[in-house]
């Protein structure tokens, strides 16, 4: 995976390190963006604790647990690289110890742009049979991002339908079949981070004034509040 930054050291996996909330039905797992600190309702950072806070009227307080992943969401930079694989693995970690440690469990999996890029390699290391656990998925402003897709959502930064020409900034990879349509990948048009089509760098990119309007996204579309509620209607569904 090429990305334009360097990595700096191996990963080092931090989940069995910090002690887990105890097992409930609903596991949301929030994955911050690129220098986002653990602020927020749920410790989140200020992107992903928006949406994630639009499931609580659909998830009972009772058997739901929301938790901020330990990572270090390194800003874009030359640590970006270890950031995103020290990510990746302490969620497999993560996911692999609810899975055995928490039976019927249904996790959620929410990220924003680094949080997404860490959800996505995840993703793609877990067994078909382990991703059937993640019931619902939802990718914000994803750096490897395949575009136009089945599960692609795009509006602009007014609320109008977008639309898609480009993919992520480091590679337009599709995520694996079982769990596409468990998924949404949504990104604002003419996010270069995930509507990247003019080869634009990635410190360009993450630097764009639309990459950062993921919050109060867009317009007569509220996306926090719709997106994150049909991420919650997906969990607690069939």
């Amino acid at each position: 995976m090429a990305v334009g930054v360097a990595a700096a050291g191996p990963a080092v996996t931090q989940v069995e390190a910090q002690e887990l909330p105890p097992c409930a039905r609903f596991f949301v797992v929030g994955v911050r963006g690129s220098g986002q600190e653990m602020v927020g309702r749920f410790g989140i950072g200020g992107t992903v604790d928006l949406y994630v806070e639009a499931d609580a009227d659909q998830l009972p307080d009772d058997a739901t647990v929301r938790y901020s992943l330990p990572n270090a969401a390194a800003p874009v930079g030359p640590f970006y690289v270890n950031s995103v694989f020290q990510g990746r693995d302490n969620l497999l970690s993560l996911v692999r110890n609810r899975i055995a440690n928490c039976p019927g469990i249904r996790i959620g999996l929410a990220g924003y742009s680094q949080g997404a890029h860490v959800i996505h390699l995840a993703l793609e290391r877990l067994t078909e049979a382990e991703r059937g656990v993640a019931r619902g998925v939802l990718l914000l402003a994803d750096p490897l991002s395949a575009g136009d897709t089945g599960y692609a959502r795009a509006r602009t930064v007014r609320g109008e339908p977008g639309t898609r020409t480009g993919g992520g900034v480091f590679a337009r990879d599709l995520l694996p079949g079982d769990v596409q349509g468990r998924t949404t990948d949504f990104c604002i048009s003419l996010d270069p981070v995930c509507d990247n089509e003019s080869a634009t760098s990635s410190f360009a990119a993450f630097a764009a004034d639309v990459h950062t309007m993921y919050e109060e996204c867009c317009g007569e579309f509220p996306a926090a509040i719709t997106l994150g509620g049909e991420f919650a209607q997906r969990l607690a569904g069939a």
